[in-house]
């Protein structure tokens, strides 16, 4: 028998107690919702070439629904299953009315690469209009289902996914328990709201607020998202809104190291950049929108009632996308091109959607909404496009169309500083160089004798730049802690500054261009590859005497001096010229 102190038991009480609090924490959810016995409807398995869900049971609150799956939502095929069960309470206040019971969908195949959409049968009440949510059991929280087509006696929602709220996590989140882990399907509830109780509200309001939870720099776009990365931008800071901010603080400024330079959120910029090429904002997703555009905005006002209804109900932001007819398609259908929005407050009494732009980051903005039309919006694709007016508004919600997951495991990429070197979305490599007799590698503490500091940057894997020798050389800028400029270009991938005695900090904001990126100028446009800062020496070291001279059989005594230019680890190594 092993005999146990006192102390040592106490310990293992302690341990296990905290292990038994931690699970009951991470498992105290909210059950905002309860419902009766889970009835079985249908189960149809979809090939990869689509088809239609419907229920037929005639009698029942779910009789008539459809579930629309287009070719090629899935690679292989997927076996979707409904139940349903009554809604016997909930606590989500008055205004929460359901007018269906809980629908559960499910799907394991994860997002699927078209929307589908969902016709449920529904009886709205005069005057009212009906909203769709998931009800999120890991968190008791609702979120709103886009909207694209109502009518008396129906209501088509459209989503990318029919997954639980946990298979949405990252496996590190605490609401992604091991309870939890399988997917138990999307819960569907649809709900009306009556017009006059959404226009009697003066301002429906978020807890979101530009200046404190958008990202504080502008999206000009990057070297991965040559066009702009507004959505990267959006989502991102929703997503930090929705699941971190509460644990971590503020999104904006959190990530910046030098409070006045805006490139010193290196981390965070990368995190937009390969968010928005990880969410292929260029291909797949800008189809998904394209498809879902009402281009006669004949559903405005049911945009503007939903997003209203949905915020007084959750009291969170909702994603919106605009849109622009840019040009026309080869077979002549018009092409679109569009800019992401977060949407914060409403005002339906007054026709106002107030919107966070990533173009302007910190102030809010403003669409506008009058004869059942929402105003065109002036907006620019980046911060160095040419404006525009976008006529057609898009509401998106939350996770119905974005790839929830993969913005928290982005997000684990920029807290251990990795964020932008990880496949398949990643900025090229660079290396900086210090010109001199010898050229050495840029490092943090480099010190220097001269006080003229010449840099060029290699960069083998970029498409545009500069062939010096057997190097491919691209652009840069010198910044020191004040954020100006500081560094003269000589072209051709060279440039330098003038070091003052002692510690300078300088920061290098390093950039590419690509074809197709041209500013409103029609120049190439500077893309965003990095910034990194550096500590560097100047230090004017003097050797005395000078000559050196001396006689054999007798010491010397030299003196190194620095004139305090030099950092308190600098070690001094004399050559004799003989190996020793």
């Amino acid at each position: 028998m092993r005999l146990i102190s006192p102390s040592a038991a106490l310990l293992i009480l302690v341990l296990v107690s905290a292990c038994k609090n931690d699970y009951l924490n991470y498992n105290k959810v909210p059950v905002n919702i309860k419902t009766g016995t889970a009835i079985d409807v249908t189960t149809k398995t979809v090939g990869s070439e689509g088809g239609t869900i419907a229920v037929s049971m005639p009698g029942t609150p779910v009789d008539g629904i459809e579930v629309a799956v287009p070719a090629n939502s899935y690679a292989s095929s997927e076996t979707f299953t409904i139940t349903y069960s009554e809604i016997t309470s909930h606590s989500f206040g008055t205004n929460f009315n359901p007018i269906t019971p809980m629908i559960t969908i499910k799907c394991d195949g994860g997002y699927a690469k078209e929307p589908m959409n969902i016709t449920i049968p529904v009886s709205i009440p005069a005057g009212s209009i009906a909203v769709g949510f998931f009800y999120d059991t890991s968190t008791g929280k609702l979120e709103g289902i886009p909207v694209i087509a109502e009518t008396s006696g129906s209501i088509t929602l459209s989503t990318r996914h029919f997954l639980s709220g946990n298979m949405l996590r990252v496996d590190a989140s605490p609401l992604k328990s091991a309870s939890a882990e399988k997917n138990g399907g999307a819960n569907i509830i649809i709900t009306s709201f009556t017009e006059s109780l959404l226009l009697g509200q003066s301002i429906i309001a978020s807890g979101y607020k530009p200046g404190t939870d958008d990202w504080e720099f502008v999206n000009y776009g990057s070297y991965l998202a040559v066009g702009g990365q507004c959505a990267g931008q959006n989502m991102t800071a929703m997503w930090y809104y929705f699941e971190k901010k509460a644990s971590d603080g503020n999104l904006n400024g959190k990530f910046r190291d030098n409070p006045k330079i805006w490139q010193s959120n290196a981390r965070g910029y990368r995190f937009c950049s390969v968010i928005h090429s990880d969410l292929e904002w260029s291909g797949v997703a800008i189809d998904l929108f394209d498809k879902f555009i009402d281009k006669n905005q004949a559903a405005d006002k049911l945009k503007l009632f939903t997003i209203a209804a949905t915020m007084l109900v959750t009291g969170e932001p909702q994603g919106i996308g605009i849109y622009r007819i840019k040009g026309a398609r080869a077979d002549g259908s018009p092409s679109y091109g569009g800019h992401d929005l977060i949407c914060y407050q409403v005002s339906v009494s007054e026709g106002k959607l107030f919107i966070s732009d990533p173009n302007k980051p910190g102030v809010g903005q403003v669409i506008e909404y009058a004869n059942e039309r929402f105003s065109p919006y002036i907006a620019m694709l980046n911060g160095h496009a040419a404006s525009n007016p976008y006529p057609f508004v898009t509401y998106y919600a939350k996770t119905a169309y974005i790839e929830w997951n993969k913005i928290g495991k982005r997000y684990a990429e920029l807290l251990d500083n990795t964020i932008g070197t990880v496949a398949p979305n990643n900025f090229p490599d660079y290396t900086i160089w210090v010109k001199g007799k010898e050229d050495r590698k840029m490092v943090d503490g480099f010190s220097i004798d001269s006080d003229t500091l010449r840099c060029t940057v290699e960069c083998p894997t970029t498409e545009r730049g500069f062939h010096v020798g057997n190097q491919w050389l691209i652009w840069y800028d010198m910044l020191d802690d004040q954020g100006a400029i500081i560094s003269h270009w000589e072209g051709s991938g060279k440039g330098y500054t003038i070091l003052k005695p002692g510690l300078n900090k300088i920061g290098f904001y390093i950039t590419s261009r690509k074809t197709e990126a041209v500013d409103a100028g029609g120049n190439l446009s500077e893309l965003f590859v990095d910034y990194k800062s550096f500590n560097i020496y100047f230090s004017k070291l003097k050797i005395s005497p000078n000559p050196i001279a001396g006689e054999p059989g007798k010491d010397v005594k030299i003196t190194a001096n620095t004139d305090g230019t030099a950092p308190k680890s600098a070690k001094y190594v004399w050559n004799f010229g003989d190996g020793s």
